[in-house]
């Protein structure tokens, strides 16, 4: 590894990535669906969205 690639965060590297790959947002989101899905989180993902979405109406919403 490059020593100035050291104290890259990894969320650094996702947007390096994106950048050289030239995807757009709505690409890295069916990317990130895809590996969320792959790894079996979609429920957890899933339940942390309804959470945001709670905070934001300042309510509870069909999911909870």
């Amino acid at each position: 590894m490059n020593p100035s690639n050291q104290n890259i965060l990894p969320t650094q590297k996702w947007e390096i990535l994106g950048r050289q790959q030239g995807w757009n947002d709505q690409s890295k989101i069916a990317i990130l669906e895809g590996f969320i899905s792959e790894v079996g989180l979609m429920s957890s993902f899933l339940k942390y969205a309804q959470e945001v979405a709670d905070n934001e109406n300042g309510s509870e919403t069909a999911f909870a």
